[in-house]
């Protein structure tokens, strides 16, 4: 994969690249399916092309039925000579629209909500299709079907990204967020390669790290994986010892012991996707890290680590076992690459071997509630934007987002 300089452009300004204009060849049929039952004509179609988790048909089921503001299934499909040639999947959601600053939810408006999750572009992913999409996703807003669609973390420079940045009808292309990091790793076979990539600086930290742990807890440090049905109680069990303790549980995000959580990884189970690490130390669960197998990818989805141990890092002590475990067994789980996912973190900078960006799209519908939402988003993201910029002008992010994590860990309940 290629690496992409990190040049986010500004908070809501469109992309203009004409790339609607150039790329119309010939028309399309699209057909928006709302109801499940439409979803089973083109299972065969659906299920050839997805390639991440996300957009996996029986996930994209499981979380249909498992979310009560999730209204029914908005997927949009590109017939061409009347066959399906690409699929954009999507939902209506009727739930509160999370309007940020920094870690803060400064607004949160009730909204109906056309989204569209992240990897759901499949099949043919040509400019002319996504095109195509996106003046279906306007006409939907138009006919009030929602207040605006919210596309989730899209590469920067791929043709979807491009679309949607485009004026439609004479109205604004969709306003995005920052561009951030996606950070990527390729799998060896061998795991003394992984350590051999970090610097010596960083590699010499974590040895005397992990040398201090084992010492300090002489015989009472393990590492156990969990992939089947049969772990899914005692994983999720030791799990929540451990989230309820981090910062992101302070923040409302992470991992979060509920109904959908439980039939999300009941299905990874059952499809032999699941693959979780956790830390003991001294009997009791410290760290963990949730992932998913899918399609010779390792997609990291959650991780924590009780900050009562961090001077030991055991948050970077369980990542290096998992990923030393999953490199000895690389032929066994099929993976071939691991995918930290949207979002820096030092881990991440010192593992990844390569990069692209990802920033999510909003486009607001026309009419008074539409540009109600667009203006007070629009004006929360530059005032983010604008102090973001001046607090790393001064090099206090780091300092700032420790803060702010250590205060939302100060603030979770104990017990």
């Amino acid at each position: 994969m290629p690496v992409i300089e990190d040049n986010a452009r500004p908070v809501g300004l469109p992309i203009r690249t004409h790339a609607c204009k150039k790329s119309m060849s010939e028309p399309l049929n699209i057909r928006v399916l709302r109801t499940p039952r439409e979803l089973e004509e083109i299972r065969n179609s659906w299920t050839s092309w997805q390639d991440h988790p996300n957009s996996d048909l029986g996930f994209y089921l499981t979380v249909l039925r498992s979310r009560p503001e999730i209204l029914r299934p908005h997927v949009l499909v590109a017939y061409r000579d009347g066959q399906p040639d690409a699929l954009l999947v999507g939902r209506i959601e009727d739930r509160h629209l999370d309007i940020k600053f920094g870690y803060a939810t400064v607004f949160r408006p009730r909204a109906r909500i056309l989204a569209v999750l992240r990897g759901g572009l499949l099949g043919n992913t040509s400019v002319e299709n996504c095109c195509s999409f996106m003046r279906s996703i306007w006409n939907s807003l138009r006919e009030r079907e929602a207040d605006l669609a919210f596309l989730s973390y899209v590469p920067v420079g791929s043709p979807l990204f491009a679309a949607a940045s485009e004026p439609i009808n004479g109205h604004a292309g969709a306003k995005s967020t920052a561009a951030e990091n996606h950070r990527v790793a390729s799998l060896p076979t061998d795991p003394d390669e992984l350590w051999s990539r970090l610097s010596t600086k960083v590699r010499k930290n974590l040895r005397w790290q992990a040398r201090k742990l084992l010492k300090d807890f002489s015989g009472k440090v393990r590492v156990v994986r969990f992939s089947g049905v049969s772990d899914l109680e005692g994983l999720i069990r030791d799990i929540e010892v451990v989230a309820r303790k981090t910062y992101q549980r302070g923040l409302g995000g992470g991992f979060v012991n509920n109904e959908e959580m439980r039939q999300r990884l009941a299905l990874a189970a059952l499809e032999n996707w699941l693959c979780a690490y956790v830390l003991y130390i001294d009997g009791a669960p410290r760290a963990f890290w949730i992932g998913t197998i899918y399609h010779g990818t390792f997609h990291s989805d959650y991780m924590g680590y009780d900050a009562g141990f961090g001077k030991y890092s055991p948050g970077m002590f369980l990542v290096m076992k998992g990923l030393e475990e999953l490199a000895e067994h690389a032929p066994e789980y099929g993976v071939k690459q691991i995918d930290f996912g949207t979002g820096d973190a030092q881990y991440k900078e010192v593992l990844g071997t390569a990069l692209w960006q990802d920033a999510s799209a909003y486009i607001f519908s026309p009419g008074l509630r539409g540009s109600s939402l667009r203006i007070l988003w629009t004006s929360t993201q530059i005032l983010d934007r604008t102090a973001r910029w001046v607090l790393d002008a001064g090099g206090r992010i780091p300092r700032i987002k420790k803060l702010w994590r250590t205060r939302a860990r100060t603030k979770l309940p104990l017990g």
